[in-house]
């Protein structure tokens, strides 16, 4: 679990922003067909920002930013411009039984990883972590009715 001592934005994430682009920079997407390129995408998406967004909620700016640079990888580059999208942003995003290439919006993702934690800490009562995070705010064997700003650390 990455610790932050300040408020998480989207210079935070610059550094993610960075690497994705530099690896996807790095493979001539010319050269690879349009489902190589989504498979690519897809396992190394999962690499990267998959144990970043399980515990952290990544700015909205941040995942608009890699969701672009994910879509101009796919649909390719010529001569440093880009190229029209074949299908719609939202179509890619669909399951493959509703003609979708199985790419999540990343802050759907990033809410649903959130939400797995959130249960995890209000169930698992035998973790460290969670033992650390119930006894730091000082909640016992009930979900707390309000977290407030004021109450909490950036954890």
């Amino acid at each position: 679990m990455t610790l932050f001592h300040h408020r998480v934005t989207s210079n935070t994430f610059k550094f993610v922003v960075d690497k994705i682009q530099g690896k996807l920079d790095s493979w001539d997407a010319k050269m690879l067909s349009i489902a190589s390129r989504v498979t690519l995408v897809r396992s190394f998406l999962i690499l990267i920002l998959n144990f970043f967004m399980q515990t952290i909620k990544i700015p909205l700016s941040t995942s608009v930013e890699i969701e672009k640079i994910t879509q101009e990888f796919i649909w390719g580059k010529d001569r440093g411009r880009h190229k029209l999208s074949l299908v719609k942003w939202s179509d890619c995003c669909q399951p493959l039984t509703n003609g979708g290439i199985c790419l999540r919006y990343l802050k759907e993702l990033n809410d649903s990883f959130l939400l797995k934690f959130g249960f995890n800490l209000l169930t698992n009562k035998q973790a460290l972590l969670v033992k650390l995070l119930r006894a730091k705010y000082k909640v016992k064997d009930v979900c707390p009715m309000d977290i407030s700003k004021g109450l909490c650390s950036f954890v």
